[in-house]
């Protein structure tokens, strides 16, 4: 329900909501890694951030990892995180923002 409109911009190939424990809370997309996949691994990306973010005062907000020919976009808000692998493309912006959208409102309805 929450990723409906990010699945349909078309450089999407599969999102995912994360909890901070690396399960699927909500996923979208057929192409890409499975979502459960995505999600441990965004939530372990994470993780593996927190020396430098004790250093730098704060949690990571947000992230990006390039490949050759796709993007893992990640948003964290709270306890959850709202990633998305796409296709590199001139929508990337508008994930983004849907991103960063959705992380907000998710983190509100859920409680954190």
């Amino acid at each position: 329900m929450w990723l409906f409109d990010l699945a349909q911009i078309p450089i999407v190939e599969r999102a995912v909501v994360a909890s901070a424990d690396g399960l699927v809370i909500e996923a979208a997309g057929h192409r890409g890694p499975d979502p459960e996949f995505l999600a441990a691994e965004i939530a372990a990306l994470r993780r593996g951030m927190e020396g430098i973010a004790r250093r730098l005062g704060g949690e990571p907000r947000r992230f990006v990892i390039t490949f050759d020919e796709r993007e893992l976009l990640v948003v964290c808000e709270g306890e959850v995180c709202v990633g998305a692998v796409i296709q590199r493309g001139p929508e990337r912006r508008q994930v983004g923002q849907e991103l960063s959208r959705l992380a907000l409102l998710i983190a509100e309805e859920l409680g954190g």
